[in-house]
């Protein structure tokens, strides 16, 4: 169960199964992020466009994350053989 050369990718897919999984979550987070800035600011009548890039920002870097993270995982399980 221990050998390296097992998991080795010699298609080199799964880096690109990462980046654009990471590059999915980073569109959905930021996506997410400005609906809900947007309703927030309206609802209270407190707009600003550095606060809604910020919003941007955190949005897009947590979904950059779990993306990432989630698919890594998704890989890793399938390649030990509990998928």
């Amino acid at each position: 169960m221990n050998n390296p050369l097992k998991f080795t990718d010699k298609s080199g897919e799964f880096i690109f199964a990462v980046l654009g999984a990471v590059l999915y979550g980073a569109i959905v987070g930021a996506a997410v992020s400005a609906v809900v800035y947007t309703a927030s600011a309206l609802i209270t009548g407190n707009w600003s466009w550095s606060a809604f890039g910020t919003s941007l920002l955190y949005g897009a870097i947590g979904g950059a994350i779990s993306g990432g993270g989630g698919e890594c995982c998704r890989i890793l399980t399938f390649l030990i053989g509990y998928y």
